[in-house]
């Protein structure tokens, strides 16, 4: 007799922000997970969408918002206006997700800061209801008080609050992966390890063993820093700058175009590291051990809060510009730096656990699903 057919894998929607890389590449190893019990139908756009369609299958384009800069500050108005302009896009995108549910009858969402998703539920909700995990780093700063914010900054917290709260109006569970975890204040939120990848964390025995002669690695995203180069040479120091135009050493700086492997071994062998303060970025370099001097985006106050938090761990600095001084006195600080960097996230416990993270969120969807 034929053997008889595996039972179905009940079907979850995950859904992801997709303005930048950072969600992406977290959901990465968690994908691979829910994979194991789930067939998981994913939702993102951009290169986001490039990425993980060349990782997994079922990996479904919709509409994202763009990043836009005057100089090297964000301009919210512009951002605005792409979403305005574009709105029969969303509505597009909002199709696609209720055909979704239609047709694959999901047991969840799970959605890292993606709006479209989150407002697809909720808008039939009353009729078909799904249950919803919200698993993002800006839970940190909704449901807690940022460490290291001044006080002066109690506006803009409840400017971004409210931000946060538009794009996700409502979960049945808060998930916050943040390499910051202060006291939560809902009951519904809970912290889990922030997702590493494979790749990252396959490094580790490199980036334990680097001796620190290596370049400081550099990447500052989209942004293009005036007089960087000088700057960079200013301070003595060897650097390794990733996302030029094209590869080019200029004296005691190596330009380079962005390559994933070539990035994460500069990453594993650099003493430190200069990045903007998105998160994942962070994160990256905290799971190899790297103390961080982190450089906000000009108007980003998510990013701002990720400066002042590495700041009050005490595992690197934020800077308000590219000046020579702060980074060459920097590395002279290196070495307590780095120990606050072990102590934090490499002790007996290690942070960044992969596993713990997965278990947290298959006890919350099976509770949710009844699975």
């Amino acid at each position: 007799m034929a053997a008889a057919p595996s039972p179905r894998k009940p079907a979850l929607l995950y859904a992801l922000a997709s303005m930048g890389m950072g969600h992406a590449v977290r959901a990465e190893p968690l994908i691979a997970h829910l994979r194991e019990h789930y067939e998981v139908i994913v939702f993102t756009g951009g290169p986001a969408h490039a990425y993980l369609s060349a990782r997994f299958p079922d990996v479904r384009r919709i509409h994202r918002p763009r990043y836009f800069f005057r100089g090297n500050r964000v301009a919210p108005d512009l951002i605005y206006l792409y979403i305005l302009v574009t709105s029969p896009l969303i509505v597009w995108s909002l199709c696609r997700l209720w055909w979704a549910r239609l047709t694959r009858r999901p047991v969840a969402l799970l959605t890292d800061f993606e709006t479209q998703s989150i407002w697809s539920a909720l808008l039939v909700r009353p009729l078909f209801r799904l249950p919803i995990v919200s698993l993002d780093n800006q839970g940190m700063f909704r449901f807690a008080d940022p460490p290291g914010m001044p006080a002066s900054e109690a506006k803009r917290l409840e400017a971004i609050r409210f931000q946060a709260w538009t794009v996700v109006p409502f979960a049945d569970r808060y998930l916050v992966a943040n390499f910051a975890q202060p006291a939560l204040r809902d009951a519904r939120a809970a912290y889990v390890p922030p997702p590493i990848r494979d790749d990252v964390l396959a490094r580790l025995p490199r980036a334990r063993a680097a001796d620190g002669t290596a370049p400081v690695l550099a990447y500052l995203g989209l942004r293009r820093e005036p007089g960087l180069q000088q700057t960079l040479e200013a301070t003595g120091l060897r650097f390794v700058v990733f996302g030029a135009e094209r590869d080019e050493d200029v004296g005691q700086v190596q330009f380079r175009r962005f390559a994933h492997d070539a990035y994460l071994d500069a990453l594993a062998d650099a003493p430190f590291v200069l990045v903007s303060a998105g998160h994942s970025s962070i994160c990256d370099a905290l799971a190899l051990g790297k103390p961080v001097l982190a450089y906000p985006s000009q108007g980003q106050f998510e990013q701002e809060l990720n400066g002042h938090a590495v700041e009050a761990l005490g595992v690197g600095r934020a800077l308000k510009a590219i000046e020579a001084g702060p980074i060459a006195d920097f590395a002279r600080n290196l070495a307590g730096y780095r120990a606050a960097v072990l102590e934090r996230f490499h002790g007996a416990t290690p942070f960044f656990d992969n596993r713990q993270c997965f278990v947290t969120v298959d006890a919350t969807l099976r509770a949710l699903t009844g699975g």
